[in-house]
């Protein structure tokens, strides 16, 4: 798979997940934020409550949770921190969104870890 076609799945995949967190009641506050420990998928909020969404997206059928690194989740854990104290927070958690593209829409399956 080419890059800009990898690029449109991964896009594809964070704007089905921000559609399925409206949905439950989140609201977006960003995405693609950039922080000092990296780049946050989507940053979602829910009263003083915070998500911060990692996405892993593909046209495949292996397990994306699997390309998780150890190194991966304690980045994700330090960018709960930074977005906790960004948007004034008193909860963030982390969620893994694996979601793969079918040719009849999205199929998501979620996997949330609670890092904090």
């Amino acid at each position: 798979m080419s890059g800009r076609a990898g690029n449109r799945i991964g896009l594809r995949g964070e704007a089905a997940v921000a559609e399925m967190l409206i949905e439950k009641g989140w609201r977006i506050a960003a995405q693609r934020l950039r922080l000092p420990a990296g780049e946050v998928d989507i940053v979602a909020i829910n009263g003083d409550r915070g998500l911060v969404v990692e996405v892993k997206a593909t046209a495949g059928h292996y397990d994306l949770v699997d390309r998780i690194s150890t190194r991966k989740l304690e980045r994700l854990t330090r960018l709960a921190e930074q977005v906790s104290v960004r948007f004034r927070l008193d909860r963030v958690k982390v969620m893994l969104a694996a979601v793969v593209i079918v040719h009849d829409g999205e199929r998501l399956t979620l996997h949330e870890l609670d890092l904090w």
